[in-house]
């Protein structure tokens, strides 16, 4: 679990890309989902950011970010946040969009040159819809 100060400095600031569930204790849902971001935080560790934040704890980046339902995730690129993409249905979801999204990313490192990086975050986007899209009509 992490704070605020870790969100925006570890995460934002060094432009990491990320998964990030805000949580609450008190809320079924998200301690499920807690559940399922512990597991894979440990199998995808060196390879992007997959942490929960108690909103409880961090009122105001719960204000921040508009978070109105629980669990709610944000995923992110390189330090921007890209997508709310809602709750996940199970851990097998959420393992394919993690391994989706990461595939998605080398592709476009790969074919992307430097000058064409605004296009790449662009195109994350879409990634990101259409990862929020198919998750939601399992």
């Amino acid at each position: 679990m992490i704070n605020s100060v870790f969100f925006k400095e570890e995460i934002l600031e060094k432009k990491q890309s990320a998964f990030v569930a805000f949580i609450a204790s008190w809320c079924t849902p998200s301690m499920l989902e807690k559940d399922v971001f512990e597991k894979l935080k440990e199998a995808y560790k060196d390879k992007i950011v997959i942490e929960c934040i108690d909103i409880d704890e961090n009122t105001e980046l719960a204000d921040e970010y508009n978070v109105r339902s629980l669990p709610t995730i944000l995923a992110i690129d390189e330090g921007e946040i890209v997508e709310n993409l809602g709750c996940f249905q199970s851990e097998d979801d959420f393992k394919d969009a993690i391994d989706y999204y990461l595939k998605q990313k080398e592709l476009m490192q790969f074919q992307n040159s430097e000058e064409n990086q605004n296009s790449c975050f662009s195109t994350l986007k879409g990634v990101y819809a259409r990862l929020k899209e198919a998750l939601h009509f399992h």
